[in-house]
């Protein structure tokens, strides 16, 4: 565990030099955090000693064998301290908080972009396939139509076409092909192209490929 926050200001008020060697606050999920939220644990050899605020464990302290024997000394540690730690633990709990979210955002983005990649591939593979064999056999049946059917089936071929041609728009709007094959930078630049009102795109953008669920979420918020 490493040493600061707290740990620092009262190591050499309180013992006079000798140096504690880590401190971690437990939550109640059984982690054990640092002052900066990451987790924590006493070094091979070290002793951890409880700091208690009435019946909670407000902090552990690990340090040599023996250094903290004297139950004074802990009580009048816990007692300098109590106020110090108890912010410097609601800070390092709300940096795991913070962390916790955002490593749930990013499952929550990896989720959402594979089911849009699969529900793409799906309407390629299906519907699209099953539109594309229809419009074919739609227009054989026209060319072997009588003249009073014929008509009919141009117009039963058109629609078909026009439904495959929508859903193909669909499926390359769940993950545009230039965002998936050039990048972010390149997809921005073709939106500006082609959108109907003004769009102003800074000068450069960033040429590297992020990451394919960063990616498609920007490009569900802008494309």
């Amino acid at each position: 565990m490493a040493s600061g926050g707290v740990l620092g200001q009262f190591e050499e008020a309180t013992l006079a030099g000798q140096r504690l060697l880590g401190l971690a606050y437990p939550l109640g999920d059984g982690r054990r955090l640092d002052a900066d939220g990451r987790p924590a644990s006493p070094r091979r050899g070290q002793e951890v000693t409880k700091l208690h605020d009435a019946d909670a464990v407000l902090a552990e302290v690990a340090h040599a064998p023996g250094l903290l024997d004297d139950p004074s000394l802990v009580g009048a540690i816990a007692s300098a301290a109590r106020l110090a730690l108890h912010n410097e633990r609601l800070h390092a709990e709300l940096r795991a908080r913070l962390e916790d979210l955002r490593a749930m955002r990013g499952r929550i983005v990896s989720a959402g972009d594979a089911e849009r990649r699969q529900l793409e591939r799906d309407l390629h593979d299906g519907a699209q396939q099953r539109l594309a064999t229809l419009a074919v056999s739609l227009e054989v049946a026209r060319m072997r139509a009588t003249s009073d059917r014929e008509s009919a089936l141009a117009l039963a071929h058109a629609d078909v076409r026009a439904a495959l041609a929508a859903l193909r728009t669909v499926a390359h709007g769940l993950v545009p092909p230039v965002l998936a094959d050039e990048g972010l930078a390149r997809a921005v630049e073709a939106f500006a192209e082609t959108a109907d009102a003004e769009v102003w795109v800074p000068d450069p953008l960033p040429a590297d490929r992020f990451a394919p669920e960063l990616e498609a979420t920007a490009g569900s918020l802008v494309l």
